[in-house]
């Protein structure tokens, strides 16, 4: 069997240990998932992340802050689209849904 060192000879020695951890041939020798999301290799995705949030946070801030425009009480948008739907039949709605309530066995 091919080492990981020779099969990937480009990857971060923080990325083959994680690897190495992840595919132990022995099931109680890997490292279990708590240790494994705490590995050094994901210290760098965590920084990037936290820092991707501040940034976000930052411009909703920002958009929070902008004047909003001043409308009189009680005005609420229109819709755009003057296609008015016809009110629901709820007997024949209702009698298509049984049709399609299949119950499957409990395994």
């Amino acid at each position: 069997m091919e080492p990981l060192e020779q099969r990937y000879p480009n990857l971060s020695h923080q990325a083959l240990g994680l690897m190495k951890g992840c595919l132990r041939m022995d099931p109680s020798e890997r490292l279990p998932c708590e240790q494994l999301l705490e590995h050094p290799y994901f210290d760098s995705l965590r920084e990037e992340t936290e820092s991707t949030l501040r940034e976000q946070d930052r411009s909703t801030k920002r958009r929070s802050r902008l004047p909003r425009k001043h409308l009189p009480p009680g005005y609420l948008p229109q819709l755009t689209s003057s296609n008015i739907l016809p009110a629901l039949d709820n007997k024949k709605y209702y009698n298509n849904l049984r049709k399609f309530n299949y119950h499957f066995p409990n395994i």
